[in-house]
């Protein structure tokens, strides 16, 4: 049997978070489909099985000089090598991307896994040391003149707080859901989670757009000026129900309600483009947009975002044990009082299911008061009600749950009320079945 690979071959293979990794080949399956890579520098216990297409052969930098010509080392051609370049943050430089020479403005320089953030015609991209050669052109960059004021206020060069950290969609090709209204974007700030169309949707997560497309969340922004949450997403490539990459240059700008949890399942490569993204975002959000911003609403939103998945989570697990109830308590935030419309004088509110639910609905979902894969044919149980009280600078909930005696339906909080008003004519406790 011939191999395309030998035993003890110098390979480059897909690590297990998605990058390129040197190693060397110390076995391989019988129909030679699968290989067992040792990554140099790592030992056997991060081994990996990976099939012939994410493999190849090592890429040689050759750090000599090309032919001995008598010249000192000043003189000689630099590598392409990111260090020789001399490469720095905010440079500019002209390279060929894409068969074009472009500009790009360097953001980070990443020396672990050999990659650079830069901005190319105003998306944010993750280049590599090759895209840098010795063609590389260092383009001057323009001083902006400011100007100083005696009464301490903002120059009119200089951006507020929430408009310096504006996070506008890419340049790229973007294709705008009906509805969204989004021909002039304004100002936006980063968000980590937003509000789908049935449950929470993350940055890093696979989900349908209008229940067809795939896509991939890479940018949840809050615009200030229409008060609405938007989403930013690159079409995904499948390859059956595995998505194994995305496409170039195809972007789906929408509001967060046009997209639903998918569960496909990633590639490697596609698993490290998501811990990148979230890595950048997380500091996005909480290390500088919600510290500095001046927005109250945006502060207030991101609260509001965070206690109703904290909730809905909370709900779920209820759900699922043999409780009846659930007591949790957070650290209370300034605009806790706000979300929830807590009295003033008691400090203390009750959402039932008979009244006040539809509330509810707008913190954390819809479907967050019933299991999660509840079939149509069983009897379900319930969130009967939500306690919400404020002690010692902290919130408290009380959440209790009940058992329907009926079959789920499509419109099942009428079946749930039904339920608990027969309980209270038969007169029984939580801890029995009702059966009318």
């Amino acid at each position: 049997m011939t191999y395309q690979r030998n035993i003890g071959d110098t390979v480059e293979a897909v690590d297990g978070i998605g990058y390129w990794a040197r190693g060397n080949i110390v076995g391989c399956s019988d129909e030679a489909e699968h290989y067992e890579i040792r990554f140099e520098g790592w030992s056997s216990d991060h081994n990996r099985s990976v099939p012939l297409c994410e493999l190849r052969d090592p890429v040689v930098v050759d750090a000599s000089p090309a032919a001995t010509t008598g010249k000192t080392k000043r003189k000689r051609k630099p590598t392409r090598n990111v260090s020789s370049l001399r490469l720095h943050r905010d440079d500019v430089r002209e390279i060929t991307l894409d068969g074009l020479k472009q500009a790009v403005q360097i953001d980070y320089i990443d020396p672990i896994y050999n990659v650079i953030g830069a901005y190319v015609a105003g998306e944010k991209r993750t280049l590599f040391h090759d895209d840098f050669n010795e063609t590389s052109t260092l383009l001057p960059q323009k001083k902006k003149k400011t100007t100083s004021s005696k009464c301490g206020k903002r120059p009119a060069q200089c951006p507020s707080p929430d408009q310096a950290r504006l996070n506008h969609p890419s340049q790229t090709e973007t294709h705008e859901a009906p509805g969204s209204q989004h021909a002039v974007p304004g100002p936006t700030l980063p968000l980590q989670l937003a509000l789908g169309a049935d449950d929470f949707i993350k940055v890093g997560d696979l989900c349908f757009f209008l229940g067809q497309v795939v896509v991939l969340v890479t940018s949840i922004f809050y615009e200030i000026g229409a008060d609405q949450v938007s989403v930013l997403s690159p079409v995904c490539t499948l390859v059956g129900d595995v998505v194994t990459g995305v496409e170039p240059n195809c972007e789906i700008r929408c509001l967060s309600s046009h997209l639903k949890k998918a569960n496909s399942k990633m590639s490697p490569v596609i698993r490290g483009i998501v811990k990148e993204t979230k890595a950048k975002n997380f500091e996005a959000v909480y290390c500088t947009a919600t510290r500095m911003s001046t927005s109250r609403s945006f502060v207030m939103l991101t609260r509001t975002l965070q206690i109703g998945c904290f909730l809905r989570e909370s709900c779920q697990e209820l759900l699922r044990s043999a409780s009846l109830r659930k007591s949790l308590s957070v650290m209370m935030d300034a605009f806790d009082l706000d979300i929830f419309v807590v009295d003033p004088k008691s400090l203390k509110v009750v959402y039932a299911i008979e009244h006040n639910f539809a509330f509810l609905d707008g913190i954390m979902g819809l479907l967050w008061d019933i299991p999660r894969g509840a079939k149509s044919s069983e009897h379900f149980g319930f969130i009967r009600s939500i306690t919400v009280s404020v002690k010692d600078m902290r919130v408290n909930f009380v959440i209790a749950k009940g058992k329907s005696v009926y079959p789920l339906e499509c419109d099942y909080r009428p079946l749930a009320i039904a339920s608990l008003q027969c309980s209270s004519v038969a007169g029984i406790s939580d801890t029995q079945s009702p059966d009318c």
